[in-house]
């Protein structure tokens, strides 16, 4: 996963420092997915919204939580990999 970042973000611009600083860090993270659909189902399920009562799960929105998640903090996409930067 490491190579895949490294060369997706010298593909996007960053320096060869920088994504080399950012791989070392582990200033990433990523999810499997096809969708913001997926993201969603990734952040509940990871905790970044905390602990959700089991009683509203089935009322969230996972498509748009995603959505919401990925015009935040825009991911790099490749091969079915989103890439997010803690930077």
């Amino acid at each position: 996963m490491e190579k895949l970042v490294y060369h997706l973000l010298i593909e996007e611009g960053w320096t060869e420092e920088d994504a080399k600083r950012i791989v070392d860090d582990g200033d990433y993270f990523t999810i499997e997915g096809e969708s913001e659909e997926d993201i969603g189902y990734y952040l509940v399920e990871e905790g970044f919204l905390g602990e959700i009562p089991e009683a509203i799960v089935s009322y969230i929105d996972y498509e748009r939580l995603g959505t919401d998640y990925c015009w935040n903090y825009p991911p790099f996409y490749k091969d079915g990999i989103y890439i997010f930067l803690h930077y």
